[in-house]
């Protein structure tokens, strides 16, 4: 909870109010006995994604300690790895991690990541996962170590241990807005005769996209003839792969194939890959979704 005050002297010869301050007062803590931690019940150092994130590498006073000295970045729908060790390696202790995922300063039992299955006396690794649904901002994440007992509560009474509070900050993840056509050469033709296709990715996003990949099914009786440099085929499909367009950009593929047998044929095309997110669409979910990374023609 934030509190604002504002401060009136009570002499006589200062007058007036003073300004409105603010002070920021955190949601509960865990209350260890009066040793907490200075008998090597805690934690000595946490790494979360390659990232040092404790910078108290000894008993913390009073078994607590906030760090928002050193911070990593997280992006929703990812899970990463962390890794700690302890302040003793002859105690037995318990380990849990706890993520303020609505962000309202408290933890609950909803937002429990990560507990050692019994006490250890040993370093401890597991990975989180961040919720996709997470906004952009800062997280607190909380260590809680207790001697002899898996803590259970983040705000507990356990007779040793200590509790770190971290923060990482969620970035906005780089999302791509891509849309594909299809388009041919000419709708009539005679058997054997070949017809070009051009499938052409269009990127309205505001980052470049990477790592696109596209796809076309050919029709039963349409066999494949060549391509421009970056198509390949295999017996029954057309594609390309590894593909970078930049913001506002387009690229444009062509490739020729032609009907064996006397018919009409619905050819269509899909975006089945991308390093980014679309905002409204989702990679090789089929051609008959609605989304915009498909299209189809008939010849």
């Amino acid at each position: 909870m934030t509190y604002y005050y504002r401060v009136r002297p009570s002499n006589s010869t200062t007058q007036g109010v003073s300004g409105v301050a603010s002070v920021f007062s955190p949601g509960c803590r865990p209350i260890y006995g009066p040793s907490n931690c200075t008998e090597g019940d805690g934690l000595s150092s946490f790494v979360f994604n390659g990232t040092t994130l404790s910078q108290n590498l000894g008993c913390s006073t009073g078994g607590y300690n906030s760090s928002t000295i050193v911070t990593t970045t997280v992006t929703q729908g990812q899970s990463y790895s962390f890794n700690g060790t302890l302040l003793s390696s002859t105690y037995q202790e318990g380990v849990s991690i706890w993520a303020d995922f609505n962000r309202n300063g408290a933890f609950t039992s909803d937002e429990l990541v990560y507990q050692t299955p019994t006490t250890i006396n040993q370093p401890f690794s597991g990975s989180i996962s961040f919720p996709s649904s997470l906004s952009a901002g800062p997280i607190t994440i909380r260590v809680v170590v207790a001697y002899n007992t898996v803590p259970n509560d983040p705000c507990g009474i356990y007779l040793y241990g200590e509790t770190e509070d971290y923060q990482l900050l969620v970035a906005q993840p780089a999302s791509a807005d891509l849309s594909l056509t299809i388009q041919t050469s000419t709708r009539t033709l005679l058997v054997n005769q070949p017809v070009s296709f051009s499938v052409t990715i269009q990127n309205d996003g505001p980052n470049q996209a990477t790592g696109v990949s596209w796809q076309n099914r050919l029709p039963p009786n349409v066999s494949f003839v060549s391509a421009d440099a970056g198509v390949v085929s295999s017996e029954s499909a057309v594609s390309g792969s590894g593909i970078s367009i930049n913001s506002g950009a387009s690229a444009t593929f062509v490739y020729q194939v032609r009907p064996t047998q006397p018919g009409t044929y619905i050819n269509a095309a899909q975006i089945i890959a991308s390093n980014q997110l679309d905002p409204d669409s989702e990679p090789n979910s089929g051609t008959g979704d609605g989304q915009d990374d498909a299209a189809t023609i008939d010849i």
